[in-house]
């Protein structure tokens, strides 16, 4: 990708971040008092992208002749989505088509985007993909494994200094900020939430506040730098962090561990058709370039594997038990 269009894709990223900053408010707002659906219909942002255009015209007439994929932006967005050309670049590949790849400003976004069509295949989280499937046909075709295993589990951290030492002692402590990620996220909303509720906590009267960072980068700053007493993310994408010197590991600790969570599902419509969804996948299977997966995926994954949509039935019982979806 020239500069000048890597230079326009980034600012258009940031205006799109800027201009959703109210709807994200609003739909936090929605998402505590009335559940996530509500703020799913309000947002619907155009997402920022790249095209990877295709190398070989000749392909079957059905089979569209662009594909349009989104993520959600699990960590920060212009990181997320610096590091995903290479993944288009294998699905061209393997596809003969232009992919175009899109970071939206926030998961409901991602979510938006299939349901009204504009998305074709989405990276989403279980809960997210949960929740998709309340507007619109949507199956899981694949997922990463990362040596092997293909679960991750949440995480709820506190300031190495903290007095906190398990998710018990965070009951009834009216003067913490407690951080959650994006309303939509699995490792940084639902699972945590479960865990707090299981422990005899409700975040909304336990708390002075409940915060949404908006994805686990964001979340885990936070906490090391004290903005929140207490915050839930996900493991890999802590290590990958700590890692890269982006989080101090001597400034935060863990007081809980979730149960092993199913991997974020790549996830197609329906309305796609069995052909076309079939060629994608095998298109996905058959990726095992490693700089598709360096720096992208908590940076540890080596393949993807196939993803069926009872692999997800935890994660439906607990959006159900929350309210964060609705029963089917």
């Amino acid at each position: 990708m020239a500069l000048h269009n890597s230079y326009v894709v980034i600012m258009t990223i940031e205006y799109v971040q800027r201009e959703s900053a109210d709807l994200m408010t609003k739909a936090r707002i929605l998402t505590r008092a009335a559940g996530v659906a509500a703020a799913l219909t309000l947002l619907a942002v155009v997402p920022a992208g790249m095209s990877v255009g295709a190398a070989t015209p000749a392909r079957r007439a059905a089979f569209p002749s662009l594909l349009n994929v989104a993520l959600v932006p699990n960590q920060n967005q212009q990181k997320v989505f610096a590091s995903v050309g290479p993944l288009g670049t294998s699905l061209k590949r393997a596809l003969g088509v232009t992919v175009n790849l899109t970071v939206p400003a926030n998961y409901a976004a991602v979510v938006q985007g299939m349901a009204s069509g504009h998305v074709d295949v989405a990276y989403f989280g279980g809960l997210t993909y949960e929740q998709a499937k309340k507007f619109v046909s949507c199956e899981p075709i694949v997922t990463a494994a990362h040596g092997g295993v293909t679960t991750y589990h949440s995480l709820i951290i506190v300031p190495a200094t903290s007095p906190y030492h398990l998710i018990t002692d965070l009951a009834g402590q009216k003067k913490i900020t407690f951080a959650f990620g994006d309303p939509s996220s699995t490792s940084g909303h639902l699972y945590p939430l479960v865990g707090l509720n299981d422990a005899g906590i409700n975040p909304d009267k336990d708390f002075a506040h409940v915060r949404f960072t908006g994805n686990h980068q964001a979340t885990a700053l936070a906490v090391e730098n004290g903005a929140a007493q207490a915050g839930a993310v996900e493991d890999d994408i802590l290590t990958q962090l700590e890692k890269q010197g982006v989080v101090d590991a001597t400034q935060i600790r863990v007081i809980w561990e979730s149960a092993s969570i199913p991997g974020y599902p790549w996830v197609a419509r329906e309305a796609l058709g069995s052909t076309t969804i079939r060629r994608i996948t095998t298109a996905f299977l058959g990726i095992h370039d490693a700089a598709v997966f360096k720096g992208f995926l908590g940076g540890t994954a080596t393949a993807f594997v196939p993803a069926r949509d009872q692999d997800y039935a935890t994660v439906r019982a607990y959006a159900t038990r929350t309210g964060l979806v609705g029963g089917q």
